[in-house]
């Protein structure tokens, strides 16, 4: 039976360097992985609530706003490699929500624009309401951190266990898509 630690190495590569540490709290996953999740949670919490008010669909625009904010993360990995830039852990964990939020607009979109193209039109909502909720949404997980440990790693692995499911599910019905 592997360990807690063996299951979190899985996930992320756990260097005590790269873990946030807020008065005397710490995280269990690394800065930029922790965004990655929290990101991922808050924005799938949003883009639910937005679909069932205004609709969600796809679109080059929504698929293009998710490629930019999947981009920012490989473009600070490389500004961070190639020019000698340190971040600091706060510099990877908000790189690291744009991630998640671009994770999980497109896992979002792509099953109702692929699965209700034809039945009815599906629009994307409005912006500016998004993006307040969804900034309010990761910095309460991040200020989570403040409060309790406990609570912000149960955020984050919540934010885990959706991204993981979210991906497997969608394999899932692409699979067995093809083969009906």
């Amino acid at each position: 039976m592997p360990t807690c630690d063996e299951l979190l190495y899985t996930f992320c590569h756990h260097r005590p360097d790269r873990l946030l540490h807020l008065f005397g709290n710490t995280s269990l996953l690394c800065a930029r992985c922790s965004g990655i999740y929290l990101g991922y949670l808050a924005a799938a919490l949003v883009f639910h609530l937005a679909a069932r008010r205004n609709g969600l669909g796809g679109g080059k625009a929504v698929f293009a706003l998710a490629a930019a904010l999947v981009a920012v993360v490989p473009l600070e990995v490389a500004a961070e490699h190639f020019a000698l830039f340190d971040p600091g852990n706060l510099g990877r964990y908000f790189p690291g929500t744009a991630l998640g939020t671009g994770l999980a607009l497109f896992l979002s979109v792509l099953p109702l624009d692929v699965d209700e193209r034809k039945t009815r039109p599906r629009r994307f909502p409005p912006l500016l309401p998004f993006w307040t909720l969804l900034a309010l949404a990761a910095g309460a997980a991040a200020a989570s951190l403040l409060v309790s440990r406990l609570l912000f790693n149960a955020l984050v692995l919540a934010g885990l266990a959706g991204a993981y499911l979210s991906v497997n599910t969608l394999l899932a019905r692409t699979l067995f898509a093809l083969r009906g």
